[in-house]
């Protein structure tokens, strides 16, 4: 992972699998957290990168 001002590029796909479980593990310990909406989102966006890699 390599990190470019505002940018972070991914160098695997392994990585952002990686991020998606511990956002998931977040999620299931936090349900009711209120950055909840804004962790989904970015796992959404995770999944689709991972899907077009």
């Amino acid at each position: 992972m390599k990190l470019n001002m505002d940018t972070i590029q991914f160098e695997n796909r392994w990585e952002i699998e990686d991020i998606a479980l511990a956002l998931n593990k977040f999620l299931k310990a936090y349900p009711n957290d209120k950055t909840a909406d804004t962790v989904k989102e970015l796992v959404g966006h995770l999944d689709v990168m991972d899907m077009a890699w």
